[in-house]
């Protein structure tokens, strides 16, 4: 059986807990597309270890093991976008296609109340599997680089 654990501003996350969460989602975010940093200030931001308006984290994992991990962070708004940006996903090789992001999905909406994004780069392949979880294309992000 898979169990989830929430971790938010309200609840402390221990240095050993973080170490693990940021160590697993760099092996297992997929095409090196993080680095350690970031991946550390998206985790702190969620648990406002730094400034920032908070968010949460949800992990899956079955008999100790981590299987999988979602960073959310809240965006300050209220009505301009959604309140709850998805930031991170990672996905332990040997469990996709198990059920374990399906499972992590549903919990970030039951956790954001719904009101909840995502950003993915442009033309990639897991778009297909957000949609059938629900999410919709609103908005084509453009920057100024």
């Amino acid at each position: 059986m898979v169990n989830h654990s929430v971790y938010t501003p309200y609840t402390r996350i221990t240095h050993l807990e973080k170490a693990r969460i940021v160590r697993f989602i760099r092996e297992n975010a997929g095409h090196d597309r993080y680095t350690a940093e970031e991946i550390t200030e998206a985790v702190e931001c969620a648990v406002k270890e730094r400034p920032s308006f908070g968010g949460f984290i949800l992990t899956a994992i079955r008999d100790g093991e981590m299987l999988g991990v979602v960073v959310v962070s809240h965006t300050g708004t209220e009505n301009v976008m959604p309140r709850h940006r998805l930031t991170l996903l990672a996905i332990d090789q040997r469990y996709r296609q198990n059920g374990v992001a399906h499972g992590l999905i549903e919990k970030a909406v039951e956790q954001s109340g719904g009101d909840l994004a995502l950003q993915l780069p442009a033309e990639d392949e897991q778009a297909g599997f957000f949609e059938k979880m629900g999410f919709q294309k609103r908005f084509v992000e453009m920057r100024f680089k």
